[in-house]
């Protein structure tokens, strides 16, 4: 592999682990991420996700219809949004 195919594979793998392991700017890019990252790469971009509102200490509640485990909680950090938790009911 020449240099330049070096710095390309290693750029690349340094961006999918920040993509993986950072913190989202906005909860409903996290809950997206996370459906990707749970191996749904299609239901990532077409499932209808709905802000369930503010659930107590737990965080913010969203509802995926498509997705067996269709309840995912998200939760605000000093830097970004994260999942907390998913399941089959609030």
């Amino acid at each position: 592999m020449s240099k330049k195919g070096q710095v390309i594979y290693i750029t690349i793998l340094g961006l999918v682990i920040l993509f993986c392991f950072v913190p989202s700017p906005s909860a409903n890019f996290e809950v997206r991420k996370h459906i990707l990252l749970t191996g749904h790469p299609l239901l990532a971009v077409t499932t209808e996700l709905k802000n369930q509102g503010k659930r107590g200490s737990e965080g913010y509640l969203f509802y995926a219809s498509d997705l067996s485990s269709s309840y995912i909680y998200v939760k605000q950090t000093k830097l970004g949004w994260i999942v907390d938790k998913s399941g089959t009911g609030p």
